[in-house]
C-alpha cells in the first residue's frame, strides 16, 4: 500500500519529535524504508519516504554521514515523480549534511539542478 510508508514516517516524527522517543521514531522510519525496499511503490512514495525517513527518522540513531546517499536517492526519485517540493528538500538536506560532516561542497551539476529547482518552484 502506498500510504503505509508515509504513515510510518509520520509516526516516527511523532515518536521522536513530540514524545521524545528517538529509538521508536527511528524504528518506525526504518520499517518504512524496509517496506519501500521490499515492495513496488511509486517514485512519489519512494522519494518522500526516503526524504522524511532520513531527515527526521533514522538520523536519530545513525551517523549523519549515512544519510547522504539516501537523500540523493530521495532527490532523484522525487524528480522522477515530478515532486519538486520533496526533491528540493532532499537536495537541501543532502547539501546541509555534506557540509556538516566535512564533505567537499564541490557539487557541480547537483548544485546547479538544486538552484534551478528552487527557482522553478517559486515561479
Amino acid at each position: 500500500n502506498n500510504v503505509t510508508p508515509a504513515s510510518l514516517t509520520t509516526m516516527g516524527i511523532i515518536f521522536a519529535g513530540i514524545l521524545g522517543d528517538l529509538k521508536e521514531g527511528s524504528d518506525c522510519a526504518q520499517t518504512a524504508l524496509d517496506l519501500i525496499s521490499k515492495s513496488k511503490v511509486s517514485p512519489l512514495v519512494e522519494g518522500r519516504t526516503l526524504f522524511v525517513a532520513h531527515f527526521a527518522g533514522v538520523i536519530w540513531t545513525s551517523p549523519m554521514r549515512d544519510m547522504i546517499k539516501p537523500l540523493q536517492r530521495a532527490y532523484n526519485a522525487a524528480l522522477r515523480a515530478g515532486d519538486k517540493e520533496s526533491a528540493c528538500w532532499a537536495i537541501y538536506c543532502f547539501i546541509l549534511y555534506r557540509f556538516q560532516t566535512g564533505f567537499s561542497l564541490d557539487l557541480g551539476k547537483t548544485f546547479y539542478k538544486c538552484t534551478w529547482l528552487i527557482c522553478a518552484i517559486h515561479l
